[in-house]
């Protein structure tokens, strides 16, 4: 009884998502100047658009001609991904798309991002801002790889269905995604597992990533399993935590029961979402959610304590002592010469501020430093 009521509340959120999602498509509708020259490259599976001039440059062939090269590239990396990841979840083909998977270049920001959406359209945004050092701690060939590699494993999960919501899906639509409803940090966590697994980099392997969990673990400081299912932690380490965990997690299932387990997670999942997500995990590997949770954190403070013993052990070790206690982002120190000594200039970023420089006495951290004019 109680999953046949679970299926007619899943049937109304779909009706109350179809009312309102002309509000989504004219947002969506005003997001690029219209003054802008497009241009579309199309390839089997992907039509890549891209703007002949941009940053308001004019008669300008030259870039033209680069983004005609870069879209060319894109589509070629696409093309390969699109196997890749198919081989993997699945074919997309059941659900006889009309249309090709668009993938938009954009030239005005200074972020590095992709993004990946499913309706109203299946659609890659990517920012063509290439990554720094502080973007990823980690060699890789192809940036464009990782990205494309990234957002359309999202793309492909979202069009995972089976069952009553393959049929669903011919009936509504696009809007159908069932995967979409997964936690955060599982729909993350596979896109940056694939990332890793289908490149030369990705951030599984990031040294960083890597850090910020042996840290927690050391600790004793984890985030709970609900504070990592969305973007919205305000406390360390923010938006980055679906990231950080859910690539850890979704490698442990995967080292440890199989792919294929990661894979049979979302297959149960798209075919029963009003169930649940721990249903689908609880099928697929036998552990509930917070069992998961548990060994994986369990598993985790053995690897990094190990670790830790080693370097103890360790002779001629460096003293350190730690200057800041903002538990947050503190980044770009410099040397600053005084009067009165060496101090150090830092960045630091709360959520609870704006960005901020704090000069430091190294001799002396606790005191604030306030340099005269």
């Amino acid at each position: 009884m109680q999953k046949k009521i679970n299926f007619f509340v899943y049937i109304i959120i779909i009706i109350v998502l179809i009312i309102y999602s002309p509000l989504v498509m004219s947002v969506e509708a005003v997001r690029y100047d219209p003054g802008l020259e497009w241009k579309v490259l199309e390839s089997p599976h992907f039509s890549v658009y891209f703007s002949k001039l941009q940053n308001n440059e004019q008669n300008d062939e030259d870039f033209s001609y680069n983004n005609e090269h870069l879209a060319q590239e894109l589509a070629d990396i696409a093309e390969e991904t699109y196997h890749q990841v198919n081989a993997q979840l699945g074919s997309p083909n059941k659900h006889h798309h009309f249309q090709k998977i668009a993938i938009i270049m954009e030239d005005f920001s200074d972020y590095v991002l992709g993004f990946a959406s499913s309706f109203p359209h299946r659609v890659i945004r990517l920012s063509l801002t290439a990554p720094t050092a502080k973007s990823f701690d980690m060699k890789f060939k192809s940036w464009l790889k990782i990205v494309i590699t990234h957002e359309y494993t999202h793309l492909a999960h979202f069009e995972m269905t089976a069952g009553p919501t393959t049929a669903l899906r011919a009936l509504f639509g696009q809007i159908l995604t069932p995967n979409a409803s997964q936690p955060i940090w599982s729909t993350e966590g596979l896109a940056v597992y694939n990332e890793t697994k289908f490149t030369t980099g990705g951030r599984g392997i990031d040294t960083r990533y890597d850090m910020y969990l042996r840290m927690a673990a050391l600790e004793d400081r984890f985030n709970a399993l609900d504070q990592i299912n969305g973007y919205y932690l305000t406390s360390w380490p923010g938006g980055s935590a679906p990231y950080i965990y859910g690539q850890s997690l979704i490698h442990f299932i995967a080292q440890k029961y199989g792919e294929d387990k990661v894979i049979a997670m979302s297959e149960i999942f798209c075919e029963y979402p009003y169930l649940g997500f721990n249903y689908a995990v609880k099928r697929a590997i036998g552990l509930n959610l917070e069992e998961l949770y548990q060994t994986w954190e369990d598993n985790l403070k053995e690897k990094y304590q190990l670790q830790a013993q080693k370097v103890l052990f360790e002779n001629n070790l460096t003293p350190s002592q730690q200057l800041t206690k903002y538990n947050y982002w503190v980044d770009y120190p410099r040397w600053l010469p005084t009067t009165n000594g060496d101090r150090i200039a830092v960045r630091a970023y709360t959520p609870h501020s704006y960005p901020f420089i704090q000069i430091i006495d190294p001799l002396n951290p606790s005191v604030p430093f306030t340099p005269r004019s």
